[in-house]
């Protein structure tokens, strides 16, 4: 079965979606197109979910730490985002070398989409958070 083509011009909802299900075709259309706050804002959210879980301290019995703050989820996006610009730095580096055509900001939109699966690990990561699991 092969999926229809979507429209040049996609929505919000319809991007994120094909970027779940369609994925070949979303960052093809991504290629083409600049959505890069869109794509950065994914990003942090994406990453919400591991950034508001305890900490474990592992060297002896499981103990949970506390639940970072407000300024220990920002510092943590402030984190995610250095990580993101320097790894599609690195990426960019390479697909120069191998004779990439599209510029940095190409590589660091579609590297901040492919997060958005994460997103569906916030419920798991809430239950676990919930009965206090690592």
């Amino acid at each position: 079965m092969h999926a229809q083509p979507r429209p040049e011009s996609r929505s919000v909802l319809t991007l994120a979606l094909d970027v779940l299900t369609q994925p070949v075709d979303a960052f093809r259309y991504l290629a083409q197109h600049s959505h890069m706050g869109l794509g950065l804002l994914v990003y942090v959210v994406s990453q919400l979910p591991a950034s508001l879980a305890p900490e474990w301290a592992w060297d002896g019995p499981p103990v949970a730490a506390a639940t970072p703050g407000l300024a220990g989820v920002a510092l943590g996006a402030i984190s995610n985002l250095a990580e993101l610009l320097v790894g599609a730095l690195v990426l960019h580096g390479a697909a120069t070398l191998l004779g990439g055509r599209n510029g940095y900001s190409k590589i660091l939109q579609a590297e901040a989409f492919s997060a958005l699966p994460l997103l569906l690990t916030a419920p798991f990561a809430a239950l676990a958070h919930a009965a206090g699991a690592p």
